[in-house]
């Protein structure tokens, strides 16, 4: 209750009449679809390690991704014209605003770090998800 209270609280002070019309506003990513990939912009990307990176990928108006622990997402690259595909689990607070992160160790020979290691800031990148449906529950 109080989610969606705060929710239609943001929508009212915005201005944005999406709720009253039973649709949801085109640009929050609740949209996230297992069949589509959407664009992300890279807001930052952190080297934690020598191969090890958190990036963090901005969300549109303050949305939250909605991801349940223990769900992941799929990445789409391209290296050298071969179209490849990874899962990785966001890190972020599942109620974080405006962004989700991702770590991602790179590999000397992976064509994804090739990918993952041509990024920088302001860069897009395509995701597609939810997947997984193994849910972490409390005390169970």
């Amino acid at each position: 209750y109080h989610q969606e209270l705060a929710k239609w609280e943001a929508a009212r002070a915005s201005k944005d009449r999406s709720l009253l019309s039973g649709e949801e506003s085109q640009s929050c990513p609740s949209k996230l679809s297992p069949e589509t990939f959407l664009a992300f912009r890279i807001s930052a990307m952190d080297r934690l390690t020598e191969d090890t990176y958190c990036v963090r990928f901005a969300l549109p108006r303050n949305c939250q991704l909605g991801l349940r622990p223990g769900q992941h997402l799929i990445l789409r690259g391209k290296v050298d014209g071969l179209e490849i595909q990874r899962a990785y689990t966001p890190i972020s607070p599942a109620n974080a605003e405006g962004y989700f992160e991702v770590l991602i160790k790179c590999y000397p020979t992976g064509l994804m770090s090739q990918y993952v290691r041509s990024w920088s800031t302001g860069d897009t990148a395509f995701w597609r998800g939810p997947f997984g449906d193994f849910f972490y529950k409390a005390n169970q």
